[in-house]
Order: C-alpha cells, then structure tokens, then sequence
C-alpha cells in the first residue's frame, strides 16, 4: 500500500476515534450535568421540607402551650357557706359565706372574709383583661395569662354599687404579685386606666390587650355547701362546687 494511502486511512480513523471519544466524553458531561443538577435539586427539597417539619414542630409546640395554659389556674378561692335562714319570701332570707382565695401551690392569700347578704343568689363583680393570643402562646411573663380583679360580692336582692370589696380598687390584685416583685407603671395604669382602656381600641393596642370589661357571675349558694371559683388563663370565671372538676 503505498504510503499516502496509508495516510489516508490512518485520517479517517483518526475522526472515527476522535468522534467516538467526543461522543463519550459528552454523554458522559450529560449524566454528570443531571447527577448533579438532581442532586441539588434533591438537597433543595430536603432543605425545604426540613423547614416545613420545623414550622409544623412549632406551631405544635405553641398549640400544645396554649392548651396546657388553657387548663392553668390562675386565681382559684373557696366560697363556703357558714350558714342560711329560712324564709317565705326570698327576700328575707340571709345568707352568710366566707371567701378564701388560694397562691396556685395552696397556700392561703390572706385571711378568709366573711360576708352577709340577702337571697340566697351571690354575684361576683369583677373586672377581666384579656391580651392578645400571642402572649398566651408564648407564656409572656406579664401578659400570658387574663387578669381578673375581683370588685366585691353582692346579692340578688342588693346593688353592685354596693357590692362587699374584695380586691383593692384601681390596684394590681395582689395574687398575681410576689413580695419581690415591682409593679410597673404599664401594671398600674391597666387598672388605674381600666374604664378607659375598655373603650378605646389604641389604648387596648397599645398594651396588646383584645379585651377589656366587667363580668358578674352568679351562683345559688346552698346550706353547707362549698363552691370553688377560678379563673383560667385563657379568661372567664366560674363556679363550681367544691370537690368537683
């Protein structure tokens, strides 16, 4: 074979080869463009469903918080019933009860007070402050709970005006402080200010309360009875008889 033909041949294997080996290297660079591209796309999910895991966590988190405040006491007392006259007409009836309020761990907050009314209905006047959701999701240390002031007892047959006092007025109730603790200007004001607060919805903001107003529960108060009132964390009060949850 004379030597330009050998030239020739050794040419076109040349390209042969040289199209095989590109071809190769190609599809090569191919599967590792989409190795890499899925893995990254792989590692994106992974980072946001991480995320997502975590958000769920969270918001668990602050559900199972604000359930377990849901069921904290934060103000509990005892009515008991000292004693009650018989009477036809209802309005000639007397009944007498003590009130003792009680610390969360059962320690008694001062001693227990004794009142008289007439009929046998007693109403609680009180005035509640509730704070925005976040607060009580968060246990906030001031504002992750209601706070309830109780203005006085009185009866069916009496004026709330003249209710028996129970919490002193325009003051933080003392239950919700320790000896150590201070009361903040912002404290005072809530109840210096209630009123007003109550009916001004910047106000309200500002202090990152939802709601601001009296309540009155009542309860019939039976002879030789025992009752339990509470308020809870997520606000309200009620009664219910001793012994019973």
């Amino acid at each position: 074979m004379s030597l330009i033909k050998k030239l020739h041949a050794f040419f076109w294997m040349f390209i042969a080869y040289t199209a095989i080996i590109l071809a190769l290297a190609s599809a090569a660079s191919y599967a590792i463009y989409k190795y890499m591209n899925r893995e990254l796309e792989l590692r994106q999910q992974v980072t946001e469903l991480t995320g997502q895991v975590m958000k769920l966590k969270e918001e668990n988190e602050k559900l199972a918080l604000a359930n377990q405040l849901l069921k904290v006491d934060i103000r509990r007392a005892r009515i008991d019933v000292v004693s009650q006259t018989a009477a036809e007409n209802p309005r000639e009836v007397e009944t007498t009860f003590t009130f003792q309020e009680y610390e969360p761990g059962g320690k008694e907050v001062g001693p227990p007070k004794e009142f008289t009314m007439k009929g046998n209905i007693v109403f609680l006047k009180s005035l509640v402050i509730k704070f925005n959701d976040e607060f009580v999701e968060t246990n906030d240390e001031k504002r992750g709970r209601s706070l309830v002031s109780f203005q006085g007892f009185y009866g069916e047959y009496q004026e709330p005006a003249g209710a028996f006092p129970v919490d002193a007025k325009d003051a933080l109730p003392a239950v919700y402080r320790t000896e150590s603790d201070r009361v903040t200007d912002s404290e005072k004001k809530l109840w210096s200010r209630f009123w007003e607060i109550s009916n001004d919805a910047q106000l309200q903001e500002s202090f990152g309360i939802r709601s601001a107003h009296g309540e009155a529960p009542y309860q019939l108060l039976l002879p030789g009875k025992s009752y339990v009132v509470e308020v809870r964390a997520s606000g309200g009060l009620s009664f219910r008889p001793a012994g019973e949850k």
